[in-house]
């Protein structure tokens, strides 16, 4: 059913091909540069940050990085291995590396941040922690665009950060990541590659396609332990109309393959929604989607269950020169994530970023995850749980290249059926840090 779906999906993109006429036909010379006709791909689609900054046809090109010496204390360090919780200290250091490049046709970003984390009494979870995004935005011509993204993570999840450093100079590559289910001291290896296609084949309409790869792997499981390495494969359509300089409507269907290797199940998805793009301006960017999912899943023994549900999607992003905020919600099903099955999400995240003083800058970030289970209980005997995770900080500028940080991380979580966080699912880290940081201009 997954290669019948992208099948459709590219007769469904050649269609408007075979049927192009000349620029001039439908009123605009695609030729010539940007009119305010150029349209953005829906940030439902793409998973850009809000607000949307578009970097076409503004040059630019820097190497930025830094390092960043870090200590914390950390409570429950070994969460279900004993039936108390173990308390430690731990130091890390993070050197981080971003090119950027921009011109009229091109932007291509590569930002590699790594961190080696040492335990003062807890030596077996000292480890190396890696962080890789990758993301090429091309204009192959006047009318297509392609963008090109990887994200590799090693040992990162949105528990152990450290403070980024807040003086601008290693701008984020990522969104806020969904927690799903977070194991802070467990070895985990997760990529993500996608590519996204758009063509703009008339003054106010665009059509376009999806496809990723996403591949999550726990290399030390034990047997029991409740987490699933998994195999995500997926596929998407768009058609996106412009009605108004900041509007835009549209629909989108999307078809998905999860495999869960320990126990050989796999949830398959299909869903078909409508969105609603805002972008008034640079500073405040607003997208909504819904409409409905399918879900069919199935075990090795041949059973299989089947369900439809509702899925809606939300987001907005505000800034000013002091401010950024951002805040977005979800409802859908599920699968993967480290956990077995399928489940019914819903998952909220906020963000705040806030210039208090020219030398002072407050972040904040919460995280919110609720998993009820879609299956029946003789296919999927686990019930769910949920994960709440906040951050706060403040940093201060020292100097141009110098800046210090403190704060504070709580993990909540309960999920019954993952033993390596039933028994103490809480965990408490405070952190103070300091980095050096640069940017330097490449050529003109």
């Amino acid at each position: 059913m997954f290669r019948k779906a992208c099948a459709i999906l590219a007769i469904t993109m050649a269609m408007p091909v075979l049927s192009q006429v000349e620029p001039s036909a439908d009123g605009v010379d695609f030729t010539e540069p940007d009119q305010g006709t150029r349209m953005i791909t829906p940030p439902v689609v793409s998973d850009a940050n809000l607000p949307l900054d578009n970097e076409f046809g503004r040059r630019s090109n820097y190497l930025s990085g830094g390092v960043t010496f870090n200590s914390a204390y950390v409570s429950n360090v070994q969460p279900g291995v004993t039936s108390a919780s173990l308390n430690d200290e731990s130091y890390s250091i993070w050197p981080t590396l971003t090119f950027l490049q921009t011109t009229p046709l091109t932007t291509r970003i590569l930002t590699y941040r790594s961190g080696f984390t040492f335990y003062q009494r807890t030596k077996v979870l000292d480890s190396i922690n890696q962080n890789m995004d990758a993301r090429i935005d091309y204009k192959l011509s006047p009318r297509i665009s392609m963008s090109l993204r990887d994200s590799l993570r090693q040992n990162s999840n949105v528990f152990n950060q450290p403070l980024v450093a807040v003086g601008g100079a290693i701008p984020p590559t990522d969104s806020v990541p969904s927690p799903g289910v977070v194991i802070p001291f467990e070895e985990e290896f997760k990529n993500d590659v996608n590519a996204i296609f758009s063509y703009q084949f008339a003054q106010f309409a665009m059509i376009g396609a999806k496809v990723g790869f996403q591949s999550l792997n726990f290399p030390n499981l034990t047997k029991g332990s409740g987490l699933n390495n998994s195999i995500a494969e997926s596929a998407s359509g768009f058609y996106s109309r412009r009605v108004s300089r900041a509007q835009y409507f549209g629909a989108i269907y999307q078809g998905a393959n999860v495999v869960a290797s320990q126990l050989r199940t796999t949830a398959r998805t299909q869903s078909f929604s409508f969105f609603y793009t805002r972008q008034s301006s640079r500073n405040f960017t607003l997208s909504l989607s819904g409409g409905p999912q399918y879900l069919n899943f199935m075990k090795t023994d041949s059973r299989s269950y089947q369900k439809w549900t509702p899925s809606v999607r939300a987001g907005v992003g505000w800034q000013t020169s002091r401010t950024r905020l951002t805040a977005n919600y979800s409802r859908a099903i599920t699968a993967g994530q480290g956990i077995p099955g399928a489940y019914a999400s819903n998952s909220a995240d906020a963000s705040l970023r806030f210039q208090l003083a020219p030398n002072w800058i407050i972040n904040s970030l919460a995280v919110y995850q609720n998993d009820k289970n879609s299956l029946p209980a003789s296919l999927q005997p686990y019930p769910g749980g949920h994960t709440l995770s906040g951050t706060a900080s403040v940093g201060y500028n020292i100097g141009e290249h110098l800046m210090t940080g403190l704060g504070y991380t709580r993990l909540h979580q309960r999920y019954s059926g993952i033993t390596e966080i039933s028994r103490s699912p809480d965990s408490d880290r405070v952190f103070v840090s300091i980095s050096y940081y640069f940017r330097a201009p490449l050529g003109r």
